[in-house]
């Protein structure tokens, strides 16, 4: 008959393997919903830089359409001069929005494309 010692010494050494495959087993389960958190991440800022692409390249496209409009306008016509100033502040607008894209990408934001 054996010993109360070696029957517990003989338990620990078959309880350790198992644990120690539970806990990689874990580890490996934290890892990959990590990764994949990640990658819906990285797809949801990919969809929101291309939707925003998308809107800026509409909104100078109007900039240009209403630029025809004006320099169809007399120059001393106070509606060219207000759609002007308009035109200016839309214009400083887009250059914020550069800068600010800007200065995302040098604290580490993703990289947007085409730019």
């Amino acid at each position: 008959m054996r010993d109360p010692q070696s029957t517990v010494e003989i338990l620990y050494w078959l309880a350790l393997p198992a644990l120690l495959l539970l806990v990689a087993l874990g580890l490996r389960r934290c890892a990959a919903r990590r990764q994949s958190r990640q990658s819906r991440h990285r797809a949801r800022d990919q969809a929101q830089r291309a939707a925003h692409d998308c809107l800026v390249q509409g909104v100078q496209g109007l900039l240009l359409q209403l630029q025809s409009i004006a320099e169809g306008i007399p120059r001393q016509d106070p509606a060219r001069q207000a759609l002007e100033r308009l035109l200016d502040r839309a214009d400083a607008m887009l250059l914020a929005d550069h800068a600010a894209s800007d200065a995302a990408r040098e604290i580490g934001a993703p990289e947007r494309p085409g730019r």
